[in-house]
């Protein structure tokens, strides 16, 4: 585990952030290992989780938003460097999945314990979901690799 990263998860953890790792990180959970250049973040847009968001990467060492409580999170554009190379990408929204809140996504999170933290992946189907919507080649290939590592019972028809 790169050292970054999970102290990122820890400070998420211990503000009590409302919030799901999606994109390459989660593909990596559900069995298809491949490199990511960004731990993209999706979390429940409130005022107080913009708050607990601030909280946890100033914790973190990375940055303070000095107008979270307003500020647009665009998928792809609001991204904060973490160093070697990574990326983090945080959002509000993900496309394809307009049409599910974020509190039934939570709810439906494969939630992993690293190193006593608690760390929310999105669901495998709902990760599909994102990947078909998002169809860019790299989307494609782990919907692919995906399907050949996971039962016939999880594949999304």
């Amino acid at each position: 585990m790169i050292p970054e990263v999970f102290e990122i998860w820890k400070n998420f953890d211990f503000e009590k952030l409302e919030y799901i790792i999606i994109g390459g990180f989660a593909v990596n959970i559900y069995g298809y290992n491949r490199n990511t250049g960004d731990m993209d973040v999706f979390f429940k847009d409130t005022l107080e989780n913009r708050l607990k968001l601030n909280k946890a990467l100033k914790a973190s060492k990375l940055i303070e938003f000095p107008n979270v409580e307003t500020m647009q999170f665009i998928p792809g554009y609001t991204d904060v460097n973490i160093g070697f190379g990574m990326r983090l990408d945080l959002m509000t929204s993900v496309k394809g999945l307009e049409d599910i809140s974020f509190d039934e996504l939570l709810n439906n999170a494969t939630v992993v314990e690293i190193a006593g933290v608690k760390v929310n992946f999105i669901d495998y189907e709902n990760l599909i979901k994102s990947k078909f919507a998002a169809n860019r080649t790299k989307d494609i290939l782990d919907i692919e690799e995906l399907n050949k590592v996971n039962s016939k019972e999880n594949k999304l028809d």
